[in-house]
Order: structure tokens, then sequence, then C-alpha cells
């Protein structure tokens, strides 16, 4: 996130974080180039210039290492689970929030707010690509810890957007996960 290329605007901050295959074109997930220069790999469709539109599919993370599909693309699980203690409104239901907007910032560990993770972020929200959260401060089943977003999840997907919509070992061709070290 705190890498100048991946912003619109050309620095941290300033337009939106690209946001991906989020746009529904085409209407299902893809699979990355061998080509980390080849960033629109894919996209059968128009391209867009503001967050919830598809647009670059790589962010370059602060080792000069790319990053495919990190915004959007499929939900991805997790290793986290939550209970009680979610961030999302007081109102029943899960419904996407913007995290800016929040009534209940909740209580997950490590903290997802993305305002956590970088000061400037604090007044956020999707149209600078950082995705919104599907959540209920009020619901108490265990959920499954998902990020990314869907490729047609428009301006709800992004780097900070979270899903706690599926149970866990609930399946989906909508998720996936990624592989670390």
């Amino acid at each position: 996130m705190l890498v100048d290329s991946n912003w619109s605007g050309g620095s941290v901050g300033t337009g939106y974080i690209y946001t991906g295959h989020v746009g529904n074109d085409p209407n299902s997930p893809l699979a990355a180039s061998s080509d980390d220069n080849d960033n629109l790999f894919g996209i059968t469709g128009s391209t867009g210039s503001s967050a919830g539109l598809n647009n670059i599919r790589t962010l370059t993370l602060s080792n000069g290492e790319v990053i495919w599909d990190f915004a959007g693309n499929t939900w991805e699980w997790t290793s986290g689970t939550a209970t009680t203690g979610k961030p999302g409104n007081t109102a029943a239901g899960n419904n996407y929030r913007n995290w800016n907007v929040l009534e209940v910032t909740g209580s997950l560990d490590p903290n997802p707010l993305p305002s956590f993770a970088y000061s400037g972020a604090s007044n956020w929200d999707s149209s600078n690509g950082i995705g919104r959260i599907y959540s209920s401060s009020t619901d108490v089943s265990t959920r499954g810890f998902m990020r990314g977003g869907l490729w047609n999840s428009g301006s709800n997907g992004g780097i900070y957007a979270v899903y706690l919509g599926y149970f866990p070992g609930q399946t989906s061709t909508a998720t996936s996960f990624r592989a670390t070290q």
C-alpha cells in the first residue's frame, strides 16, 4: 500500500490504489500472467480510471516484488475466524460498509482497520480503492475471515476488503487462498 506506483495519482493516498479485476469483465476469476508487466492480463472488456472498475491487477511490494490480484479477483480465505467483536454497524444484519464510517470498530486481532496500518488512512473509503467490510457487529456466529474481493465486487473489493459472511469450511467458486512462505 505504501508504494507510490500502486496509486493512480503516482503517490500514496493520491487517487486510488489499484483494485485489479473487480469490474465483472470477464464474469469469472482470472489466472495471473507469467509476465508481471502484463498487468491487465485476461481482462476482456473495459478498464476504468476509478476504484471499483477493472484496472491494474498487480501491486508492487516495498521490496520491489510484484503480487497479483491482492485487491480483487476472488475472496481469499485466511486462517482467521471471528465470532464476537466484529467490526460493523449496530443495526442487525450483514452489509457492506466503508471502514471510515463504522459504528463499532470491533476487536479483531490483528486490527484490520486501514488506519492501523497507515495513519493517513483514517478518512479513506472505497473511492480510494481500499475496499469495504462485509460484517455485522451483532452477528455472534463464527465466520471465516476472507479478504480481497470478487471479480464482480466493484468498489467493495480492495486491499483492505474483508468479508465475514461465510462459515469456516463453507465452499464457493468465489473463494480461493494464497500460499505464503
